[in-house]
């Protein structure tokens, strides 16, 4: 719904003879699009087997830029480095509230109708989740335990460890941003 109103944004500065560097549309234009894109590619490697040939040492080096990025941002805002894993554990947790989000996008995007806001239900001091978005982190935690074992037992170390330390995030991100009673209790 609203990457075409950045096209638009765009076809109106150049009329009007602005210019628009291309590097800012493309910034602009992947924060829109992140949260489908990066939602798509953790579902990818939460679920596919992959083996140790795949994901080599260099592919695991890749993320090092990345998190190191997030965690200097963070020391800079006030936080510690060490929040950057809390961050990656709280977007697991957030991976099905995320997915839902851009299904709905699709949606509207093909059939050209806006979906009506929905009003969060109140309980005291919180917000009931529906049971899909409780239900589904522990499901990743589940699933993750479960490729600890099946990488093991196949001898993929490399992919077990992820798999661990996704489980792990996931788990805290569950004690942590939701709790185990009101878990139960939504």
């Amino acid at each position: 719904m609203i990457l075409p109103k950045l096209g638009k944004l765009l076809g109106a500065r150049r009329r009007q003879g602005s210019r628009f560097p291309i590097l800012e549309a493309y910034l602009r234009a992947n924060y829109l699009a992140s949260i489908c894109w990066a939602s798509v590619g953790l579902i990818v490697l939460l679920a596919y087997p992959f083996n140790d040939r795949l994901l080599s040492p260099f592919a695991l080096l890749t993320a090092v830029p990345y998190f190191a990025a997030m965690a200097t941002d963070l020391r800079r805002c006030g936080y510690r480095r060490l929040d950057a894993l809390r961050v990656y554990g709280f977007n697991l947790l957030l991976l099905p509230v995320n997915v839902s989000g851009v299904a709905k996008s699709i949606g509207q995007a093909i059939g050209g109708q806006k979906i009506a806001f929905a009003r969060t239900p109140k309980v005291r001091n919180r917000t009931v989740a529906p049971l899909a978005f409780v239900f589904f982190p522990y499901v990743i935690v589940a699933f993750s335990l479960f490729t600890v074992w099946r990488d093991l037992s196949h001898g993929h170390e490399a992919h077990a460890l992820f798999a661990t330390v996704n489980a792990a995030l996931a788990s805290y991100a569950i004690v942590a941003f939701v709790g185990l009673r009101h878990s139960v209790v939504d």
